[in-house]
């Protein structure tokens, strides 16, 4: 249905959920499909809110403990680079660069057929760890998660799996770790 949000009710109080804390606003709401009709007073309101609360969004997840190592080897190309620099990175690649191509997409998931891949996801040990995260990364991966129809957690785990099978299955996967994913890890990690 195509609405064209003509018959609006008034101003309500709103709620929007980001990295499991709250804003609250108030937005008119279409009477004909109910969808929250935002505006540029929310919108200036909720980006007081996340820079008033950029400290409060921690992401806490568990790798298995060969994730981990990869994820120390994989830093020793940016020397003096945080775990959580480095975690933040990879998933605004994911969620910037990977997820919008459908080719890249494709090869990427291509990795999860490897025995690096394999090997990884088979060890039982695991460590936990946690990121501070831009809410508005936080919010592109609480979306990507839920359409993938994963957890956050289990969201950040897979792509943190991934770069570290691809990095790993680099000569045995024809085509999976392109140039252009690896330039763009690299100007990410730069421009932080």
């Amino acid at each position: 249905m195509d609405c064209q949000h003509e018959k609006r009710n008034l101003p309500s109080e709103q709620l929007k959920k980001i990295g499991g804390r709250e804003f609250k606003y108030h937005a008119e709401t279409c009477e004909t499909c109910g969808a929250v009709l935002w505006n540029n007073e929310a919108e200036e309101q909720l980006r007081g809110w996340l820079r008033a609360n950029k400290d409060k969004f921690v992401l806490q997840f568990s790798l298995p403990r060969s994730v981990e190592s990869g994820l120390q080897s994989l830093l020793l190309r940016y020397p003096g680079t945080a775990e959580s620099h480095f975690v933040r990175a990879v998933l605004a690649v994911f969620t910037g660069v990977v997820f919008a191509s459908k080719e890249l997409s494709e090869q990427v998931n291509g990795v999860r057929s490897t025995e690096v891949y394999r090997a990884l996801v088979a060890d039982v040990e695991r460590v936990k760890l946690k990121a501070r995260i831009n809410p508005n990364l936080l919010e592109l991966v609480e979306t990507w998660a839920a359409l993938l129809g994963l957890s956050v957690p289990k969201f950040v785990e897979e792509c943190l799996t991934q770069m570290v099978a691809l990095f790993g299955a680099r000569g045995s996967v024809s085509g999976v770790w392109t140039e252009e994913l690896d330039r763009q890890l690299d100007l990410v990690m730069k421009a932080a």
